[in-house]
């Protein structure tokens, strides 16, 4: 299976988790990708929620967009969730009322270890509602750092979060050969605590 790990070099967490990411293995530039095994690194100019596009250059595998959260409340959180439009508000990228392909195995696993793990006292572990872009046709994932500058500039975040997806995606890879139960949930608030 083919990882597509996405990043903005303007958004601070999400190159912040790329450039560890870089340093963990010895990747090689191919075309747009920078490539270990099967491990692929993107850089969008643009910022990944209005990334659309990805699914042009990206024809199968799992995307992870790393990537800041920004709260109002200023909530430090590590985040996890589908990206999408419920309705036809798309200010925030994304198609209006199209979600895109949601990977709740992979997030679900991701939330656990990282709860599990967590030593940052003062940061939330917590899932997220679908409520921005892009919308695309393939399963997506976006792990975030919130929620202010000051926690975007965080490396042991960053590092943390880099850390417990790749060691996700070892337990991910052994679910897909077993049978899994799928739940949706409709709701919220923003950090969807019940479904955390």
């Amino acid at each position: 299976m083919r990882y597509f790990f996405v990043y903005s070099p303007k958004d601070l967490a999400g190159k912040n988790m790329a450039n560890y990411l870089k340093e963990l293995f010895n990747f090689e530039k191919e075309n747009n990708f920078y490539v270990h095994n099967n491990f692929y690194i993107l850089e969008t100019k643009i910022h990944p929620i209005y990334a659309d596009f990805l699914e042009n250059i990206i024809k199968e595998g799992i995307i992870l967009v790393l990537s800041k959260h920004t709260s109002e409340k200023r909530i430090k959180s590590i985040t996890a969730h589908t990206p999408g439009n419920w309705t036809k508000f798309n200010e925030y990228g994304g198609k209006k009322e199209a979600i895109s392909v949601a990977n709740p195995i992979l997030q679900t696993i991701f939330i656990r270890k990282a709860y599990e793990n967590n030593k940052f006292e003062d940061f939330e572990v917590t899932f997220e509602v679908t409520h921005h872009g892009p919308s695309i046709n393939l399963p997506i994932t976006f792990f975030e750092i919130g929620s202010s500058e000051e926690d975007w500039k965080r490396e042991d975040i960053a590092k943390f979060i880099v850390d417990i997806i790749l060691d996700s995606l070892k337990d991910f890879e052994k679910a897909m050969n077993k049978e899994n139960k799928i739940c949706l949930g409709i709701g919220g608030p923003h950090y969807a605590p019940k479904f955390t």
